[in-house]
């Protein structure tokens, strides 16, 4: 299996490389399949490597294909991002990846308030102050905050609201 991870890590950066250069289409065709063999992989043989490896490229495919409106595929990206970095945090104890796990939460945050879903903006804030409050307690409020910011018709702190609510 190293070998397999070896293949797909330098798959994964070539992508990163193609939609670094705005070609973000064309990389999230190539990070949608990764993810899925990725998947795949991570379930067959558990292990943090896989792990990680699937968070990144989840990630990437949902920031790539929103950019190119594409929301259910950026919403699927994000949920698979959310889960491995979950896995990561819960299961293996990777304190390192707490930082990538909260931001793509808060990804998911930005997308729904992108489809301008109140309910989803709301539940995805209250999930990602649980888990900021479970994984990164000295920061929650920092948490919350950052994923507010790129809300249209954010409300003020302390609440917790979807888009154009007050």
């Amino acid at each position: 299996m190293p070998a397999q991870l070896a293949v797909f890590e330098g798959a994964v950066r070539s992508a990163a490389a193609i939609g670094a250069r705005g070609e973000r289409r064309e990389a999230s065709l190539l990070l949608g399949q990764y993810v899925g063999r990725l998947t795949w992989l991570a379930t067959r043989y558990p292990g943090a490597r896989a792990e990680q490896l699937r968070g990144e490229a989840a990630r990437m495919l949902g920031t790539f294909v929103m950019a190119c409106g594409r929301d259910a595929a950026a919403a699927h990206g994000f949920s698979q991002g959310i889960t491995a970095y979950r896995t990561l945090v819960g299961e293996y104890g990777r304190r390192d990846c707490v930082d990538r796990y909260l931001r793509a939460m808060c990804a998911q945050v930005m997308l729904y308030g992108v489809r301008g879903e109140a309910a989803g903006v709301r539940a995805a804030l209250r999930a990602l102050e649980d888990q900021a409050r479970r994984y990164d307690p000295r920061n929650v409020t920092r948490w919350v905050e950052h994923a507010r910011a790129f809300l249209p018709g954010v409300a003020p702190p302390g609440t917790v609201t979807g888009p154009g609510e007050a």
